[in-house]
């Protein structure tokens, strides 16, 4: 699995590259501008109450908290990146209804269940791989209360405009090298499987907008449920931080690997496992030489293509040879 966490700090080192990140954002007027269109929109498609309880997955800088957060009972802005928690909470000083949490893995584990009225997320699952975008629609629907709504967004890629933004990715990144926060793509089809096998009811999957393809459901009713009088679950909020002190005292202090955007991460539980075990670091050598020798043949065999296809065209007359031979737009 990617890190998330890693990913998304490192693109967000200071306030300006995450706006830039979060939407293409400028100064703080178009950052209020944009979110209170966004939050004006949720409000209206998740019928936002003045007592509802709402959590946004990947809140990024408030951009939408900010503006959401006067029309409800309580705004939890969940986000895996600590970075972004931190602008977040400097954005929202004085919001006595609002609550910020850094996510410790790419799900909703800290959070009890249906304790929420809304959960949604937007211009965010694109940046997921499918397995982490199935995972948040169940981990959505278990936080929140029967009958409580959802919303959720993702490039459609049968969509106009979100197929030419796929053909610029294939373009604009070498095999093998698309960061791993570039945008992913998905179909209604696949969206509307996604919701139904989470468990949402009157699921409703919409793809008139040229770039986006959007999705409501909610959760099912439930005789007897009570709901939990706190948002987090106090019980995993105690490991994992019982468990973050336990890392930090073996490893002696932080280990600076993750300063640099340029740095490859090891992820901290690895890192102890390769340098205990040498027999595991020697496993794990050999495992990325071998996945190096694999990429070097693929790199070969791209090259007798390329060969091949210049004696090809070497033997084609001028005119039809210049043709072929132009990029397709």
């Amino acid at each position: 699995m990617k890190d998330y966490k890693t990913i998304w700090d490192s693109l967000s080192a200071t306030f300006a590259d995450a706006s830039f990140v979060v939407g293409y954002l400028g100064d703080e007027e178009e950052i209020r501008s944009n979110g209170q269109h966004t939050a004006n929109f949720l409000k209206s498609v998740l019928r936002i109450e003045p007592t509802d309880k709402v959590l946004e997955i990947g809140c990024g800088v408030a951009r939408i908290g900010r503006e959401l957060a006067p029309a409800c009972g309580e705004w939890h802005g969940a986000d895996i990146s600590g970075k972004m928690i931190e602008y977040s909470r400097e954005r929202t000083t004085g919001m006595p209804n609002v609550f910020l949490h850094e996510l410790p893995e790419t799900d909703l584990s800290i959070f009890n269940d249906g304790y929420f009225d809304c959960v949604y997320s937007t211009i965010v699952f694109m940046h997921l791989d499918k397995i982490e975008v199935f995972n948040y629609m169940r981990e959505a629907l278990r936080v929140l209360a029967p009958g409580g709504r959802a919303y959720f967004d993702t490039y459609n890629i049968v969509a106009p405009e979100a197929w030419q933004e796929f053909l610029k990715i294939i373009e604009a990144f070498p095999l093998g090298r698309r960061p791993g926060h570039v945008s992913q793509f998905s179909s209604p089809p696949e969206i509307l499987k996604f919701m139904t096998e989470a468990g949402y009811t009157d699921v409703h999957v919409d793809d008139v907008n040229p770039q986006l393809v959007v999705t409501l459901g909610r959760r099912p009713a439930q005789e007897g449920f009570v709901r939990p009088t706190t948002a987090l679950n106090q019980e995993v909020v105690d490991r994992l931080a019982a468990w973050k002190r336990q890392q930090e005292a073996e490893a002696g202090g932080e280990i600076g690997v993750t300063q640099a955007k340029t740095t490859a991460v090891v992820p901290y539980a690895d890192w102890i496992a390769l340098n205990e075990d040498i027999a595991a670091k020697d496993s794990y050598i050999v495992e990325v030489e071998r996945v190096l020798e694999e990429k070097n043949r693929h790199i070969a065999t791209l090259e007798k293509r390329v060969r091949q296809q210049d004696r090809l065209l070497g033997q084609l007359p001028v005119r039809v040879a210049a043709r072929l031979s132009k990029p397709r737009r």
